[in-house]
């Protein structure tokens, strides 16, 4: 797999004009497969266990199930939508500022920030006593805490629950989506 990225390095070099459209790399030794933006570095590219969204496939190539899983096209506009993520850094190969691919859940993250600025509006407003402003912080930290570790108790990566949760928040997207393309 090392070789894949040290290929696609090589055509970053090359040819960086074919990177600028791209959202997802996907590198290979056709057997293995892992994916990312092809400005990551070599330990950012994961595998995607699953084909349906709910069964960890362990029976067929990684290769397959990433190509079936990832590239299943609502589930790839989504990830496009909602995972791909400019930075305010710029490349110096090309001076672009650098795509990625989130690895974390920002369904999550957004669900969590949404959270304890509620909490802190409300004790700034003075709805909440010192020891409330507390216990409430207590609580949300319990929450992330058990966030943490879900997607294990899944059998899926954290991208996968992180990916599988941003289908469940916007839904009605997802199915206006497959209903255009229908």
């Amino acid at each position: 797999m090392k070789t894949a990225w040290n290929q696609v390095q090589t055509y970053r070099t090359d040819i960086p004009a074919v990177f600028r459209p791209n959202a997802v790399t996907v590198i290979s030794d056709g057997t293995s497969a892992a994916m990312s933006s092809f400005s990551g570095g070599f330990e950012h590219y994961a595998p995607w266990r699953t084909i349906d969204g709910r069964d960890v496939i362990s029976n067929k190539p990684a290769l397959e199930v990433l190509l079936k899983g990832v590239f299943e096209p609502t589930r790839f506009l989504d990830l496009v939508q909602n995972f791909v993520l400019f930075s305010d850094e710029h490349s110096a190969h090309s001076g672009d500022r650098i795509k990625t691919i989130s690895r974390s859940n920002l369904v999550q993250s957004r669900k969590f920030s949404e959270q304890l600025e509620e909490a802190i509006n409300k004790y700034t407003n003075r709805s909440l006593t010192t020891a409330e402003i507390i216990a409430e912080l207590v609580k949300l930290a319990k929450e992330t805490h058990d966030q943490a570790n879900r997607h294990e108790q899944l059998g899926l990566t954290e991208a996968e629950s992180a990916f599988y949760d941003a289908i469940v928040q916007n839904e009605s997207a997802v199915l206006d989506s497959a209903t255009r393309s229908s």
